[in-house]
């Protein structure tokens, strides 16, 4: 076992063996009375015998832990997979629409233009944050129900 453990053998144990191991591991005064002890381990019990060779390996703790996280790294990554996939396909549909960009060209010219009449510096800008989008619907028209994002959707469109 001890063994196992030393090579983060993560075939060999189940997750529920890694959290029995990680309780039953020895606090500081267990630590202390092992490695004091002077008489015959071989006297010891099978617990007190494991226990001493677990000792002897450097970083059993941490051992056991990085163990316990390999294995439950599969299943969080086989989680992970799908949406992630989702949001490199998003992106790509993205880098490759058209229309998009067109509609992004057209709001950053419309933005600098607006900028530019309030006679400020900000008029020159070579692009915008993607929350600027949400302003767009804060700027009303004299016309019922029109937003500069209908104008610039009406622009985009023609």
């Amino acid at each position: 076992i001890v063994d196992r453990i030393n090579r983060c053998d993560g075939n060999f144990f189940t997750i529920e063996h890694l959290h029995c191991l990680q309780k039953i591991l020895p606090n500081t005064d267990e630590i202390s009375t092992l490695e004091n002890y002077k008489g015959d381990k071989t006297k010891l019990g099978p617990a007190e015998q494991f226990l001493l060779c677990l000792l002897a390996l450097p970083g059993y703790s941490m051992r056991i832990k990085a163990t316990s996280m390999k294995i439950d790294f599969n299943p969080s990554m086989s989680e992970l997979e799908p949406p992630l996939k989702l949001i490199l396909s998003t992106c790509q549909e993205i880098l490759v629409n058209k229309s998009l960009q067109d509609f992004m060209a057209v709001v950053l010219q419309l933005g600098n233009v607006l900028n530019t009449v309030r006679l400020t510096y900000a008029g020159n800008a070579v692009g915008f944050k993607l929350s600027a989008l949400q302003k767009l619907t804060d700027l009303r028209a004299n016309k019922p129900r029109m937003t500069l994002l209908h104008y610039i959707v009406d622009i985009a469109l023609n």
